[in-house]
């Protein structure tokens, strides 16, 4: 699995101390603080209200220990609440704001910075039911080839990047797939055929998405353009929304697209 390290990030770790101390509870290491070496330690959780991280003066490296004293996190899920706190000085950075936001914040005079790096937003398909048409391979890669990546960057007003897999083409870590995803509606309706789906009996697929959360940019208008063009080439989708964020794991999504990473700032 050539991506790995950035799913690491997915799992909690703790020390053999950490573990014993909090009673093999993982709810309680969890909140107990983080046993490890980073620039920061968190000296305070309240869950869903925020997260305080404050400089580790014994940072094993001196010459990049933290400048800063702490940092306070807070969540917010909905974009434009995001955007409405760094508006009115309320914090000092947020992710991901909204699309149509970054054109006022520039003439406001703040920074949007953009980089490119492995974070894809895919939907995960139950392949491994046997009652779920995904655990067709013909499915799977007929809903691939049904997405226009290019107009979900459109949609995002550029803050993404269409992608192909984990990494990007020029990643040496990319290998050599089969194959490359594009747009062509044409195989996608082609494959769908010969799995048994077509106009008269179309795919139908029930979706369970997030309604919010920047980790996944902006689910509900990524998801609703993505309803409407599998729609147009004989698949329904009826999403399915919860309150939770949404577990990325590894899987052929049916459509990926690539974070940019947008991060308005002062």
């Amino acid at each position: 699995m050539s991506y790995l390290p950035y799913l690491l990030t997915w799992i909690l770790f703790t020390s053999p101390q950490s573990w014993e101390s909090n009673g093999r509870d993982w709810s309680k290491v969890a909140t107990a603080g983080a046993a490890g070496t980073g620039p920061f330690r968190i000296t305070r959780f309240v869950p869903r209200q925020s997260a305080e991280i404050s400089r580790n003066d014994n940072y094993w490296d001196p010459n990049r220990r933290a400048k800063l004293d702490r940092i306070l996190l807070l969540p917010m899920p909905e974009a434009n609440t995001r955007l409405a706190a760094l508006r009115s000085g309320q914090v000092d950075w947020i992710e991901v704001p909204p699309p149509d936001g970054l054109p006022s914040l520039r003439a406001g005079g703040f920074q949007v910075v953009t980089n490119s790096y492995p974070h894809v937003w895919p939907w995960v398909f139950a392949a491994g039911r046997a009652s779920s048409p995904t655990s067709d391979v013909r499915v799977r890669q007929a809903l691939n080839y049904c997405f226009d990546r290019d107009g979900m960057v459109t949609l995002l007003n550029g803050t993404a990047e269409p992608s192909v897999g984990f990494y990007k083409p020029n990643d040496p870590l990319f290998g050599s797939p089969q194959n490359r995803y594009r747009l062509d509606a044409a195989k996608g309706r082609a494959l769908l055929a010969e799995a048994g789906y077509a106009a008269q009996r179309p795919l139908k697929l029930t979706i369970g998405i997030s309604t919010s959360g920047s980790g996944q940019m902006l689910p509900l208008p990524m998801n609703e353009y993505l309803q409407q063009s599998l729609k147009e080439i004989a698949a329904s989708t009826s999403p399915s929304r919860w309150s939770s964020g949404t577990p990325c794991w590894p899987g052929s999504g049916p459509r990926r697209m690539r974070r940019n990473g947008s991060a308005p700032m002062r």
